[in-house]
């Protein structure tokens, strides 16, 4: 299904993913059982710079996104499907969560300060469609989306470089979006691409992958976005909609999401933690709007992001 080349991949790397699945396999201990589709590697006949390749097996023509918008299932079948991966993850992370007691950041393998960073820093050199400059000359100026008003990038950026400690680190895959999760016809469904494999996660921000991924891939402009600067402030002009479904699984992940924390007694911040989250995803995917095919979606993904930070119930209504 996935194929993974090049220097980047080359040598320890391709057996590190190897090991992830390894890992990911054993602490489950049979939770993801068939879950994982086994790797072959292919070291022949591939043209320079590529010389060692990693294919997954063969498991499903579709990701989950994909499958949902080309209809290969009814919608109760994905639905069904679709709570059996979050209870799936679920029961993962109560198996092996941990006190975070006195980890630091760098403990993670994805560590969120520096991944929110890393956006920033990429953000601040976009520069949106209809713009002569980089976001960066605009970093200062209020934001306005629609009629309500926001503070600024550099504002937001502070917020979002925020980091509330989860009260329990777990092992998790660590990048559950729906490109990784694929599916079949039948229901039947893995998991792909174990690069960031970790025994030490943050849940709250794999709960906002799997809540944010539908927005940020799956939405279709209701008109086109615009951003212009007038009187003195950052004006974007943003209207999406989802797929019907789309709205029911980001409901169920969320209140599979509260019904874990309150099971751990997670600190009540934590969906203050998963909007920071959620508003990395969004802004962090501006830079994957060219291969995904979106470059439409750059002022849509910013006004997201925003969204999330500073007035999430906008976009995400209360769990039930």
């Amino acid at each position: 299904y996935a194929i993974k080349a090049g220097d980047r991949l080359r040598g320890n790397t391709i057996q590190r993913q190897i090991q992830n699945r390894i890992l990911l396999a054993t602490v489950g201990g049979g939770i993801l059982r068939n879950k994982l589709p086994l790797v072959r590697f292919h070291a022949e006949g591939l043209p320079d710079p590529i010389r060692e390749a990693m294919a997954m097996d063969y498991f499903s023509e579709w990701n989950f996104s994909e499958g949902v918008l080309r209809g290969i299932m009814d919608n109760p079948a994905f639905i069904r499907t679709w709570n059996e991966i979050l209870t799936t993850f679920t029961r993962l992370w109560e198996k092996t969560k941990k006190s975070w007691g006195k980890k630091t950041l760098d403990t993670m393998t994805r560590n969120p300060l520096q991944r929110a960073q890393n956006v920033e820093q990429h953000t601040l050199s976009f520069v949106l469609p209809g713009m002569s400059e980089p976001l960066r000359a605009f970093l200062d100026l209020p934001i306005v989306i629609g009629e309500q008003e926001y503070p600024s990038l550099r504002s937001a950026f502070e917020k979002m470089q925020a980091f509330d400690p989860p009260r329990f680190s777990v092992a998790c895959h660590n990048d559950l979006n729906c490109d990784n999760l694929v599916v079949r016809p039948d229901g039947d469904w893995a998991v792909i691409d174990w690069e960031w494999v970790t025994e030490c996660a943050d849940w709250r921000m794999s709960l906002s992958h799997l809540i944010g991924w539908w927005w940020a891939n799956t939405s279709r402009q209701i008109q086109a976005p615009s951003v212009i600067v007038q009187d003195g402030k950052l004006v974007l002009t943003s209207s999406l909609e989802l797929p019907s479904v789309c709205y029911s699984f980001m409901h169920d992940a969320f209140n599979i999401g509260a019904a874990y924390r309150k099971k751990t007694n997670e600190s009540k911040r934590w969906r203050e933690q998963v909007h920071r989250y959620l508003a990395t995803l969004f802004i962090g995917e501006m830079r994957f709007a060219h291969p995904r095919g979106r470059d439409a979606y750059t002022i849509d993904l910013l006004a997201l992001g925003i969204k999330a930070l500073y007035d999430p119930t906008l976009l995400f209504p209360e769990p039930t």
